[in-house]
């Protein structure tokens, strides 16, 4: 299944909309928060008519499952590059998240990729080793190769101090990243803390995104940090 497949929305009326929570974008029975969220942007997306969602900011209300759900869709305002919506989706009709999207035609500005923040090429970062069945499996749907040294099970030390995480991240369908692509990328890292000790369930509570700038063809270079546990 296509990320695009993933994250289709059906018009169901006015500012309403279907879709399917896949079990192959999911943690250990729940749908991941970023795809979530680009699920909810697709809607949003589709409501106004613009091309690109500049700004997501979503709260996760409750654990979703894999199965229907439903977005509302209120169109808050528009402008003359920019249109603001907010999305709430549900399942069984309870809320499961709440998200405010800035929709745009283009990425606002052009800020160059950072090539010191993720130094070493895919070919030699490593994916964790875990046994067949037991990983989430979003990482059936994407890849995620961890620098050397910024595994989550590589403890933190005097010379490396910071709870960070460092990755490139693609799709296994083979899809060049789009910006929705780009949401998934964000939350497809382990949790920060990992590198701390602290191993353990970490649902996604709240999430903001900016796109700065379209995503270039090929991974995604993702750097996580944890400022405070």
């Amino acid at each position: 299944m296509t990320f695009a497949e993933a994250t289709a929305v059906r018009s169901a009326g006015p500012g309403r909309y279907d879709t399917e929570l896949t079990p192959y974008w999911s943690a250990y029975g729940n749908p991941n928060g970023g795809y979530m969220s680009a699920i909810a942007a697709r809607a949003a997306l589709a409501e106004t008519g613009r091309a690109h969602p500049a700004s997501v900011s979503t709260t996760f209300l409750k654990a979703a499952r894999p199965g229907p759900a439903e977005l509302e869709v209120n169109v808050m305002g528009v402008g003359k590059t920019l249109a603001t919506a907010r999305v709430v989706l549900r399942q069984q009709g309870v809320i499961v998240l709440e998200s405010t999207i800035v929709c745009a035609d283009e990425p606002h500005g052009d800020v160059p990729a950072d090539p010191s923040a993720l130094p070493v090429v895919e070919s030699e970062c490593a994916q964790p080793s875990t046994p067949p069945g037991t990983g989430p499996t979003i990482l059936d749907s994407v890849s995620v190769r961890y620098a050397p040294g910024r595994m989550p099970r590589d403890q933190v030390s005097p010379e490396d101090p910071g709870a960070v995480l460092t990755a490139w991240v693609r799709t296994l369908t083979g899809e060049d990243p789009d910006a929705l692509i780009a949401i998934v990328a964000a939350d497809s890292l382990a949790p920060t803390p990992f590198r701390l000790g602290y191993v353990g369930w970490s649902p996604t509570v709240a999430m903001t995104w900016h796109l700065r700038a379209r995503p270039a063809p090929g991974p995604l270079a993702v750097t996580c940090s944890a400022g405070q546990v």
